[in-house]
């Protein structure tokens, strides 16, 4: 299996991975997965909760609703 460098865009941070080349696009679909989850909280949250607690709702969410292979 070939490595590769990505890089991943996480809410507002980007974050260097290196992963196995033919599992990039399911990468790419969870790092939107994540922020798209954050956003939701952070949109619904901001200035109630801090940054941490929308993080812990965020986990909370994605374990409770993990993303599906479409």
């Amino acid at each position: 299996m070939k490595k590769i460098d990505v890089t991943l865009q996480l809410y507002d941070e980007e974050h260097e991975a290196t992963i196995n080349e033919e599992k990039k696009e399911r990468y790419i679909a969870a790092a939107e997965y994540v922020t798209e989850k954050y956003n939701a909280y952070a949109q619904a949250y901001s200035g109630k909760k801090s940054d941490h607690t929308i993080s812990l709702m965020t986990m909370l969410d994605i374990a409770l609703n993990p993303m599906t292979d479409k």
